[in-house]
C-alpha cells in the first residue's frame, strides 16, 4: 500500500536539511521526498510506515511530528501516472517556477549557533 505521509520537521540550516534529507534516503520503500521549507513539512510517499521516518528522523536529533497519513492503491496511482503527460511546455524540464525550494536557509543555525561553512558538520544537538 502506498502512502502519503506529511511531516512537520524543524529545518533551522542547510545542513539540518541534508541530515534529514539523509536518514531518510537510506530506506527502501520511499518513492519521493519533496520539502517544503516555508511551511516546515516534509512529504513523503512511498509504501514506508510512518513510524519509522519519525524514529529515523528523532535518532539525528530533530523535532518531527506527524501531521497526516493517507493511503492510496497501488493500482490507481499507476493509471493516473500512465494518463498524466510528463512532458510541460518547456519540453519537460523545469517545474515553471512552482518549486518549494527556492528560498535558501540560512547559513548559521540558530539551534547550536554554528557557522556552517560546508566544512564544519553544522547542527546536530547530540553532539553538543
Amino acid at each position: 500500500m502506498i502512502r502519503t505521509t506529511v511531516l512537520q520537521v524543524n529545518f533551522n540550516c542547510v545542513l539540518c536539511k541534508k541530515f534529514v534529507l539523509q536518514a531518510i534516503s537510506r530506506r527502501e520503500g520511499i518513492d519521493s521526498v519533496t520539502i517544503k521549507i516555508e511551511q516546515r513539512k516534509l512529504v513523503v510517499v512511498g509504501t514506508v510506515r510512518p513510524e519509522f521516518l519519525v524514529k529515523e528522523i528523532r535518532k539525528i536529533g530533530k523535532e518531527v511530528e506527524i501531521i497526516e497519513v493517507t493511503e492510496h492503491r497501488e493500482n490507481s496511482d499507476r493509471q493516473a501516472a500512465a494518463t498524466t503527460p510528463t512532458n510541460d511546455e518547456n519540453g519537460g524540464e523545469g517545474d515553471n517556477g512552482n518549486n518549494n525550494n527556492v528560498r535558501q536557509l540560512p547559513r548559521m543555525c540558530r539551534e547550536c549557533q554554528t557557522r556552517t561553512s560546508g566544512v564544519e558538520i553544522g547542527c546536530r544537538p547530540y553532539w553538543s
